[in-house]
């Protein structure tokens, strides 16, 4: 039947690729400090190691894989918010992260203590990419549903967005990073998927390239209102209700690249967009 083994030295190869690829003398010289909380998730073994070598100075919780804690993910989270945004405040730590369990998906807490919700946080890594990209213009891929009004304000980003899911590596590989609202970001200098380890050292390399702190960049966005509103639709009736969308952006600029997107004026628009995996 055969079986199923790890390679040897996995973890040292992959710690080794991550330093390979990050300008690692700007953090080095920048000496950021970071809160982090892994959740008792997969990379508790291997997260901490980067930044020692990194010699970034670091305050790591729960930084052990425990699979019975991942049974109350949802109030592990929440007080990981709290706890962290307290740490920031009193110890004068430069960011902080919470990385998800299964290490593709990571939150993003400033300087000054404030959780970046989705919108906010795409924006802010954006703004710092923008602004790390002086030297060549970088490629960008997002899904319909981003926030497109800063679009011209990114001078050395070009952005293009589509349907995320299903996407192929011969697609992917044209983009310099490829990102979405649900904290997942991909780096094509490192891998083509969502790896949360590398983007949070990445993040943490541009914004030692800065001179600004990450409340700085957020607060330098321009105010916008996002709404977003999940509508419960038995899947017999989301192809009538997508006829309806149609028809209600007749005489309308629209796309329909991914669900339905109409144009209502300049940065306004909105979107439908069917979940294929529930009702």
């Amino acid at each position: 039947i055969g079986q199923v083994s790890e390679k040897a030295n996995l973890k040292e190869k992959y710690k080794k690729a991550v330093l390979k690829a990050l300008n690692t003398d700007a953090i080095k010289v920048k000496k950021p400090k970071v809160a982090v909380d892994l959740l008792f998730g997969s990379t508790s073994d291997i997260y901490p190691e980067i930044l020692t070598s990194l010699n970034v100075d670091n305050i790591v919780l729960n930084a052990y894989a425990d699979d019975k804690k991942l049974n109350r993910l949802p109030a592990l989270i929440e007080k990981a918010r709290e706890d962290l945004s307290k740490i920031v405040k009193h110890l004068g730590v430069n960011m902080a992260y919470i990385i998800y369990p299964n290490g593709q998906k990571l939150e993003m807490i400033t300087d000054a203590g404030e959780l970046l919700d989705s919108q906010m946080q795409l924006l802010t890594v954006l703004k710092l990419f923008d602004m790390n990209s002086k030297n060549q213009k970088s490629k960008v891929y997002l899904p319909v549903s981003a926030p497109d009004f800063l679009d011209n304000e990114f001078e050395n980003l070009t952005i293009e967005r589509g349907k995320l899911s299903g996407a192929k590596a011969n697609k992917l590989k044209e983009y310099d990073l490829i990102a979405n609202l649900s904290g997942n970001f991909a780096f094509s200098e490192f891998a083509y998927s969502n790896d949360a380890i590398f983007a949070s050292i990445k993040i943490l390399e541009m914004l030692s390239g800065s001179d600004k702190s990450l409340q700085e960049i957020k607060d330098s966005l321009t105010s916008f209102y996002f709404h977003y509103e999940k509508v419960p639709c038995a899947s017999n009736l989301k192809g009538k209700m997508m006829r309806k969308f149609m028809e209600a952006s007749v005489g309308k600029e629209a796309s329909f690249v991914d669900g339905v997107k109409i144009m209502i004026k300049k940065n306004d628009w909105i979107l439908m967009l069917p979940d294929q995996h529930s009702d």
